[in-house]
């Protein structure tokens, strides 16, 4: 009879009723051959994900200082919503993660609707005002067992996003659910199966939002690539082995330079933040060998478009199995 290796639990720290506006999943898995934890911030990351303690949302980068405070003197957090409705009220007992494995292969696949936008869409947060009744699907995935976990591959159907999927034009999709097990391809792809509810009216009526017009069960498959998520081949690098330079200069408009020191080659992904945790821009992303690099970052977002005045954090992560995060300030 075989047993599995490992034991994955996802802990989201919020109450049953999403009242709150903190909701982190964070894995937790249980050795059975050593006997031993580890962690995983899967989304958002704090500067040190792979530690047990909950990601605080205005902490990122773990110093154990508040890192904003808005012009009233309140505490600046990140929002998560993982849930397709954007109202409290509205949206009752829908704050839950799917997932999906192959334990052959190590593949775990995390998979929820996110109303985040749509929840800034609501309140009229500037730039916005368009994603009132668009939720969206988040994907996260693993190939090493849910040690380690990608960022967020995010799909939706407004078709003037970035991650726009022609495939879910016209949809609203709801209630997602993927099949317990990945289909195995070969050549390190996985294909997901999935159900979900094509809603005819953005809300839920029963809970007194949105039209009584019904919707369709819909499936699909995503056949997915389960590679330098990290891959387990990636170099392995410590902490003692990555050095992540303060930018220069700081504050800066709008040009600054990001330096980091790598004593040992390997995968390398360098990314901008904005406070709310929403991705700015990839600067890196590619394999790259040791000792100094810089990077110049031009203060624009992946459109090309110049970013506002505030507060930024830049994140290196090398190896699959480090992650340094830095703070930085534009002002213009």
């Amino acid at each position: 009879m075989k047993f599995p290796a490992a034991m994955n639990m996802m802990i989201r720290p919020s109450s049953w009723f999403p009242d709150l506006p903190m909701l982190y999943p964070k894995m937790f898995t249980f050795d059975l051959t050593t006997g031993e934890f580890s962690f995983q911030d899967m989304f958002i990351t704090g500067a040190d994900p792979n530690d047990d303690q909950i990601m605080l949302p205005w902490d990122l980068d773990e110093d154990g200082v508040v890192d904003e405070f808005d012009p009233d003197g309140y505490v600046t957090w990140v929002d998560g919503w993982p849930i397709y409705h954007f109202d409290n009220n509205n949206a009752f007992d829908e704050n839950h993660t799917q997932m999906a494995k192959n334990e052959e292969n190590g593949w775990l696949v995390a998979i929820w609707n996110d109303g985040l936008k749509s929840r800034y869409g609501n309140a009229l947060e500037p730039d916005y005002e368009d994603w009132a009744e668009f939720p969206e699907i988040a994907i996260c995935i693993s190939n090493d067992n849910g040690e380690t976990w990608s960022d967020p591959i995010i799909m939706n159907a407004k078709s003037d996003d970035v991650n726009y999927a022609p495939e879910l034009n016209g949809m609203i999709p709801i209630y997602i659910y993927p099949g317990d097990k990945i289909e195995d391809l070969g050549d390190n792809y996985g294909r997901v199966h999935l159900m979900f509810f094509d809603d005819n009216s953005y809300g839920s009526t029963i809970c007194g939002a949105g039209e009584n017009l019904g919707g369709t069960m819909m499936y699909a498959a995503l056949d997915i690539k389960f590679e330098y998520v990290p891959d387990s081949t990636d170099p392995i690098i410590s902490p003692a082995a990555i050095n992540l330079y303060q930018n220069y200069p700081n504050p800066f408009n709008p040009t600054t330079t990001i330096a980091y020191n790598l004593q040992e080659a390997g995968k390398v992904k360098l990314e901008v933040y904005n406070v709310k945790g929403q991705k700015v821009k990839t600067l890196v992303s590619e394999y790259q060998d040791a000792g100094h690099h810089d990077v110049q970052w031009n203060g624009d977002d992946e459109l090309g478009k110049t970013v506002s005045s505030g507060v930024y954090f830049y994140k290196v992560r090398a190896g699959g199995r480090y992650t340094s995060t830095r703070k930085m300030i534009m002002l213009k």
